[in-house]
């Protein structure tokens, strides 16, 4: 079963980012590190050479993607059915463009699929704190348009049914 994400308070999530960017500074030192060895044996003339990316770059990229998060939980647009791409990027003061980049190097690679992930995780919160909603109203409360995609999605992400999850994290409770 996939780990199921958790809304937190923004000054949660600062903490979380101050964190996870030290931990990425020492691995980026570390990785700076393994490209200058392995640099003195590769030919870095060679066409095949990719470029790395600079520190600066995975720092920007990370806070772009805490800001989108915060967004999404700010703006609770996880619950809305259609969220187009440029309204995002507007609230978020960049490109089209440069929004996808940034999600385009998460595991879900488009706003819908991060967007159903949020939903997911907002489904997975409502099935324990309201057991006795039924699954239909707990899909459209969470932002899916159909039934079949908030099991096709549920499936994915939690990889069980949603009556599953909640007898599994109740205790037999339907």
């Amino acid at each position: 079963m996939r780990d199921v994400f958790i809304n937190y308070d923004n000054e949660s999530l600062e903490k979380i980012i101050e964190s996870h960017s030290k931990a990425i500074q020492g691995l980026m030192a570390k990785v700076g590190e393994l490209e200058r060895l392995l640099g003195k044996q590769e030919d870095a003339a060679s066409p095949s050479a990719k470029k790395p990316r600079k520190k600066q770059d995975l720092e920007a990229d990370d806070k772009l993607l805490m800001k989108l998060k915060l967004l999404i939980n700010e703006k609770q647009l996880h619950k809305r059915e259609a969220v187009p791409l440029w309204e995002v990027a507007a609230a978020m003061n960049i490109s089209q463009k440069r929004l996808k980049e940034i999600i385009g190097i998460t595991e879900y690679y488009n706003l819908k699929n991060i967007l159903n992930h949020y939903r997911i995780n907002c489904a997975c919160q409502m099935l324990l704190s309201h057991p006795a909603y039924s699954i239909e109203a707990i899909a459209t409360e969470s932002g899916f348009k159909s039934l079949k995609s908030f099991y096709r999605w549920f499936q994915r992400e939690v990889g069980m049914s949603p009556t599953d999850y909640k007898q599994a994290q109740l205790g037999g409770v339907k």
